[in-house]
């Protein structure tokens, strides 16, 4: 379990910055969590924020996160290493480019869970062999909007409605 901080768990709302668990904590825990938004929290609050991790850390982390996602999605894995290598670095590089710099690897890979299920947000169908960052990022995006409806419900919760 994590003994830090992560920027995936902060909460800002009013000009202040939340955490996660300290708000359902001190909300005497009286949300009550809908399919996969449980889920959305634990991946938040459990690990840490792909933007706090060093780029050698980032780039150790990523191919088991690719490989994950080929085997969720039904995708074949790359075939030589330098086309692992390309893959994994221009996911680094669009991860923290495009405003998933506050994502935690395990909430990439439970993006990819929940968009099997298509309860959590429109699914994106996979074709093509190799899983490519197109994909990537409509299964992210789509785990935003998610995780920003949460996020709504949350600061909702703060103002008492």
């Amino acid at each position: 379990m994590k003994k830090f901080l992560s920027q995936a768990e902060i909460i800002a709302h009013r000009g202040k910055n939340y955490t996660l668990s300290k708000l359902l904590k001190e909300g005497g825990n009286c949300y009550r969590f809908k399919t996969g938004e449980k889920q959305i929290y634990d991946a938040r609050v459990n690990f840490q924020a792909i933007s706090e991790h060093d780029n050698s850390t980032l780039l150790m982390l990523l191919p088991e996160t690719i490989a994950r996602i080929s085997v969720i999605c039904g995708g074949c894995l790359p075939t030589t290493n330098f086309i692992s290598d390309l893959l994994t670095d221009e996911l680094a590089k669009y991860l923290l480019k495009n405003n998933f710099g506050n994502l935690t690897i395990e909430e990439i890979v439970l993006a990819f869970r929940l968009n099997c299920l298509g309860n959590s947000f429109d699914h994106v169908n996979y074709s093509g062999c190799f899983v490519n960052i197109e994909y990537i990022s409509k299964v992210l995006t789509g785990y935003m909007e998610a995780r920003n409806l949460l996020d709504g419900k949350l600061k909702n919760l703060m103002d008492e409605y």
